[in-house]
């Protein structure tokens, strides 16, 4: 049963949330030979005030 986990920040919607979901269920099922049904997609979301890059959490950085 491949289990995937999706690292992301928390701006998605769930439309395309589950358009994600669709398209890497396809990819594994034709890449591992597993059947759809036991691919299993989870994801992590993260705020801002979660996450840093370059030494800034990334609430603090400047927006481009």
């Amino acid at each position: 049963m491949p289990v995937i986990t999706i690292q992301q920040t928390d701006d998605k919607t769930d439309e395309q949330k589950a358009e994600l979901v669709k398209r890497v269920t396809e990819a594994v099922a034709d890449v591992y030979g597993a059947k759809p049904g036991s691919v299993m997609v989870f994801f992590n979301e993260y705020s801002d005030t979660q996450w840093g890059k370059e030494g800034l959490l990334a609430c603090n950085r400047p927006k481009k």
